[in-house]
């Protein structure tokens, strides 16, 4: 037992080594963004139904968006709009007594309308709330813009302790704000915002430096302004007032989404203008300023053809001004998720990897190690669910990565060492079964044993007319090669039509629906199979193929001897089935199927009549029909063709044979009119006794 248990260690070890490499390599990063963003919607939606998800209330957001595009529009006011209008959204806030404004839009030019336009909206910003403006920080090197000292006043913060190690460096600033907006606003912040590998927009970089400046992100500058919180670092750390900001090993916050797009309040910023115009024009509002009472106004722009959308967990359309509020809203709350740490996640590896590997080392049945497997897997993947929905983060991937190998490690050493008997009683019997039977037997060895049961299945037979003269006029080489591809082509058919295959007979095939498995409508799958066929078979004009289809009862199971056996169908059916086949060539069709099929298939299947026969070996007589093709989709010609015949047979069974002939004369193109001409010309010159209306054949 000890010794299992050490070989489990080591396979266990191995697993660990493998999955770290994995995850320092970065290839499952991207399946474990994956489970973030689904625990993520997990956990909106429970806190959503249990109602312990506060949401967001200390942000709202005034968009641009389509139907204030159309509002300016239609007063022949094209994007960008006057800045002189936004004073007017300024106003509406300042009288329902909002908090802060944040305009997440770029100024750094001169307006187009002149100097008037941009001075207009600079006193509205003095006259308003607290109002900030972003920044865009880059990475280039750049000459120093004039506007910056100003703004780098404003929109700077001072950092009590430490500056922690993972602040990283800028080198300029884009898109400064005009120089009229420095002197009104309230302070600048950092609009930029890293994507993770895929794309989706889940953290965000709080702090940045430059030269001896410490720049904030514009939602970490507004947060701290309206509470009055210092910003304070230890070397590792991260705090904002007294709250312990949770930082990723990149020194990102992880954004606590509250919902998909449109959960926090929005307004269409024309709205809100026009309800500012009504309000200082003495009119009811259509929009009451009371909506942003102690509230953050976020200003942005959410129409898609201002290209302000971005990705992230929730939704792959997401208003880029609402990862703003977002970030606004975690801060005020003091709420983000928390990443577990490097060394924990490689805790959490290690344990499952061995305890997998233990138990697997002493459990010796196949359910035990799958209810162990499965217990764990789930157990854990719950677990991280439930942390999820509490703001904590540990990894899916890798732990699970870590079970999977060392489980696997586990079962390949078992199988190795203890499989050793088993595998060779299947190389004994496998000299004289087939490897599915073999399979059977070690599955459950009474399953496997002559004999079977009767079930009602739907027998199908195919062969290729004169294949004997074809075999004749090619070499073996290229007969067999034709020939494999065609039996290809049919059996995926079949299979694709959930038949079973039973044997090849040189050029025929037999095959049967309804076994092993039941499954409905078997009549209507295989003449629907044997219609696909017939059309797959315009590839191959050399192989003329005949298809019989008979619906009834048969035994099917493992039939055979004592040395071999195989999973087969017996029975009248099996035969009557090869005699229908045999029949095309008299009637000259391709596919006749009897009238117990087409009785079971007629809801689904167009076919016609083509006559009732007695075959050779059996005293009944049967309705034989031939399918052409699915109900509704048959042409109306071939409907009205097949109605002549119809009336043609009737007058056949009559023993009228002369009026009958008349009738199948004027079906010229039908090898079956054909057929029941020429019996007509015979009866006429040798009349049948007891004629009863069947066609007899004496002959397969």
């Amino acid at each position: 037992m000890v010794k299992k248990v050490l070989g489990g260690a080591v396979i266990g070890l191995v697993a660990v080594v493998i999955v770290l490499v994995s995850a320092m390599s970065g290839l499952v990063q991207t399946w474990e963004l994956k489970t973030y963003d689904a625990r993520m919607a997990i956990a909106v939606r429970s806190s959503t139904m249990l109602k312990t998800n506060g949401g967001p209330q200390d942000v709202v957001l005034f968009y641009v968006d389509e139907p204030s595009l159309q509002y300016f529009k239609n007063m022949n006011v094209s994007w960008p709009w006057p800045r002189e209008l936004y004073p007017m959204a300024l106003d509406f806030c300042r009288r329902g007594g909002a908090r802060a404004v944040v305009f997440d839009l770029f100024y750094s030019e001169p307006s187009v309308y002149g100097v008037q336009d941009d001075e207009t909206f600079a006193s509205g910003v003095k006259q308003g709330p607290p109002s900030y403006f972003v920044l865009f920080a880059s990475g280039n090197e750049a000459d120093e813009d004039p506007r910056l000292s100003e703004v780098l006043a404003k929109g700077s913060v001072k950092i009590e302790g430490d500056i922690p190690y993972f602040v990283r460096d800028v080198k300029s600033f884009e898109s400064l704000p005009i120089p009229q907006l420095i002197g009104a606003a309230a302070g600048f912040g950092d609009a930029e915002a890293d994507p993770d590998v895929d794309g989706i927009y889940r953290r965000i970089t709080l702090l940045e430096l430059y030269g001896d400046r410490l720049i904030p992100a514009v939602s970490l500058k507004v947060a701290a302004d309206d509470l009055r919180s210092k910003v304070s670092g230890l070397k590792s750390d991260l705090y904002f007032g007294d709250w312990k900001v949770p930082l990723d090993s990149d020194g990102k916050m992880l954004i606590r989404y509250y919902g998909p797009a449109d959960t926090f309040p929005n307004y269409p910023l024309a709205e809100v203008m026009q309800s500012s115009l009504e309000l200082q024009e003495g009119k009811p509002p259509s929009l009451d300023p009371s909506v942003v009472k102690d509230k953050i106004v976020v200003i942005g722009v959410a129409a898609p053809g201002l290209y302000d959308l971005k990705p992230m967990p929730l939704s792959r359309v997401y208003p880029g001004p609402e990862i703003h509020a977002t970030v606004i809203q975690n801060l005020l709350s003091r709420e983000a998720m928390v990443p577990t740490t490097p060394l924990v996640q490689i805790i959490i590896i290690v344990a499952i990897a061995f305890i997998a590997a233990a138990g697997l080392a002493v459990i010796k049945s196949s359910w035990g190690m799958g209810l162990l497997i499965g217990g764990m897997g789930v157990a854990y993947t719950g677990g991280a669910v439930a942390l999820f929905t509490q703001n904590v983060w540990v990894p899916v991937v890798q732990p699970l990565m870590a079970l999977a190998l060392s489980s696997f490690g586990m079962v390949a050493k078992n199988y190795l060492t203890e499989g050793r008997k088993k595998r060779q009683i299947r190389r004994a019997f496998g000299q004289y079964l087939s490897p599915h039977v073999v399979a059977e037997i070690s599955k459950d060895p009474d399953r496997v044993k002559l004999g079977g049961q009767e079930q009602m299945l739907t027998l199908f037979f195919s062969d290729i007319a004169d294949f004997t003269s074809i075999s004749e006029r090619m070499t073996p080489t290229k007969l067999v090669t034709d020939l494999n591809e065609y039996l290809t082509h049919v059996t995926r058919i079949i299979l694709e039509n959930d038949g079973t295959l039973d044997k090849y007979i040189g050029d025929a095939v037999m095959a049967f629906w309804g076994a092993p498995l039941s499954i409905a409508d078997h009549e209507a799958k295989a003449i629907l199979a044997s219609l696909e066929i017939q059309n797959k078979l315009t590839d191959f004009p050399r192989f003329v193929t005949r298809i019989g289809i008979h619906t009834g009862p048969v035994v099917v199971g493992n039939i055979g001897s004592e040395q071999r056996f195989n999973y087969t169908a017996i029975g009248d059916t099996v035969n009557l089935a090869s005699r229908l086949e045999g029949l095309n060539k008299k009637f000259g069709t391709r596919i006749l199927i009897s009238e117990t099929a087409y009785n079971r298939a007629q809801e689904i299947v167009y076919a016609r009549e083509v006559g009732r026969v007695r075959v050779k070996g059996r005293a009944e007589p049967i309705g034989v029909y031939e399918p052409l093709g699915k109900k509704g989709e048959v042409a109306r010609e071939k409907i009205a063709s097949c109605e002549m015949f119809a009336d043609g047979l009737v007058t056949f069974r009559n023993g009228n044979f002369t009026e009958a002939c008349a009738k199948f004369e004027k079906m010229k193109d039908d090898p079956a009119a054909a057929y029941y001409r020429k019996l007509c010309v015979e009866h006429l010159a040798s009349p049948p006794r007891d004629f009863d209306g069947v066609v007899s054949f004496e002959t397969k």
